[in-house]
């Protein structure tokens, strides 16, 4: 791009990037409308409706693509609230046996997908400085890892705890811990 200009796809009547993700950030709105439970009568209060398990896994899927676009658009506050509300969804997901509306399985959060989340909440936090939540939510993924037998993104989370080592200025264990994490690694892919 020219010094000081915008890129040429960012230019307005170009589209791009920016049209890109105002248009999507308009469509997840639209959805987000579209499951919204009615409100109440007038004058009672709200209760927690029932939703079917399609409408809670399409809210858990718009949270996790609001929280992706956060984080890309460099908005971590917002990124962190948006995984924090798809997780939330995602814990409400009624087992397939019980639900009235069927969603596919490969649509299903399973462990993979909750982990990502988790591990894209760890760094989230841990680039906003808040090392302490960072911290937390690390022992819960690597716990959630080990529950599942998950050894890549248990590996993933231990390559975070090493960051977060390091932005606490604990170099010294920071360095054994990439030893150790560079031994397992190359062991799983058997090198």
């Amino acid at each position: 791009p020219p010094k000081g200009g915008a890129p040429p796809g960012d230019a307005p009547g170009h589209g791009g990037p920016l049209i890109f993700m105002e248009n999507l950030t308009t469509l997840l709105d639209s959805i987000d409308a579209a499951v919204e439970p009615p409100p109440p009568p007038e004058g009672e209060p709200p209760s927690e409706p029932e939703l079917r398990g399609d409408v809670i896994f399409i809210r858990a899927a718009t949270a996790w693509l609001r929280a992706e676009l956060g984080r890309r658009r460099g908005m971590l506050t917002a990124a962190v609230e948006a995984l924090g509300e798809a997780m939330t969804w995602s814990q409400r997901l009624p087992p397939p046996a019980t639900q009235r509306v069927a969603v596919p399985p490969a649509m299903r959060p399973n462990a993979l997908i909750w982990l990502r989340m988790r591990i894209s909440l760890v760094s989230d936090v841990m680039q906003q400085g808040q090392l302490d939540l960072a911290e937390e939510q690390l022992q819960i993924g690597m716990t959630e890892a080990q529950a599942v037998k998950d050894r890549r993104m248990l590996r993933e989370l231990v390559l975070l705890r090493l960051k977060l080592l390091v932005k606490r200025g604990d170099t010294a264990a920071a360095a054994d811990g990439l030893k150790m994490w560079l031994q397992d690694a190359a062991a799983a892919i058997g090198t």
